[in-house]
């Protein structure tokens, strides 16, 4: 029997999962995958997911989701290095139904979001990526953050140059169109958006962009 130290979110129940609910959870040692559904023992999906197997707070990594909406794919992680204030990762993905069926996406990736075409956005060394399941797709380097529409369509991103600028960048996520500059050189920002975002407000300082 596994003693889990940390669960992350199940998976969903939609089309194709049979009403299946699966969880992911962490032990000191592995990342299982269990069906709360099925009288099966779980499935370990990796024995090597971090370096020091009794560093407990890396144990905030469940703070990711790791399974699809609709169920069917899972990503999972290796080799983790660093704190749980940040760390870096081998990512991979395989379908629930054969996880032994798992494929590298990348290594060092440090933030990952599973959209709903069971595709995954991602980090690697501050550098924004989207892998549409077969090719990965490079956007903006020195990322210091992304958002999606609500369709999940469009991606935008605020870079930094070698200095204080940050530069904010809108663009398609199958890179059909090219790249869009929202606004450039700010040294200190917040911005704020709605869900398809298609109304964009960027405060610098004392000065509000649209």
């Amino acid at each position: 029997m596994h003693t889990a130290d940390a669960f992350c979110k199940s998976g969903g129940t939609g089309a194709g999962t049979s009403g299946r609910t699966n969880v992911v959870y962490f032990t000191k040692e592995s990342i299982m995958l269990a069906d709360l559904k099925q009288k099966r023992e779980p499935v370990e999906l990796t024995d090597s997911w971090h370096e020091d197997k009794n560093n407990t707070a890396m144990i905030g990594a469940g703070w990711m989701n790791y399974i699809s909406k609709d169920g069917r794919y899972i990503y999972f992680i290796e080799n983790c290095e660093g704190s749980d204030y940040y760390m870096t990762f081998d990512l991979y993905k395989a379908p629930v139904s054969n996880p032994a069926d798992a494929v590298k996406i990348d290594s060092k990736v440090s933030n990952f979001r599973i959209l709903d075409n069971n595709n995954v956005i991602y980090l690697r060394k501050q550098v924004l990526y989207y892998h549409d399941g077969e090719n990965k797709l490079k956007f903006g380097k020195n990322v210091l953050q992304y958002n999606l529409d609500e369709d999940q369509r469009n991606v935008m991103w605020m870079e930094r140059d070698s200095g204080y600028n940050m530069t904010l960048y809108y663009q398609p996520l199958n890179q059909e169109e090219k790249k869009i500059e929202l606004i450039s050189d700010v040294e200190s920002y917040r911005y704020y958006y709605d869900d398809n975002l298609e109304n964009i407000y960027v405060l610098d300082y004392n000065i509000i962009y649209k």
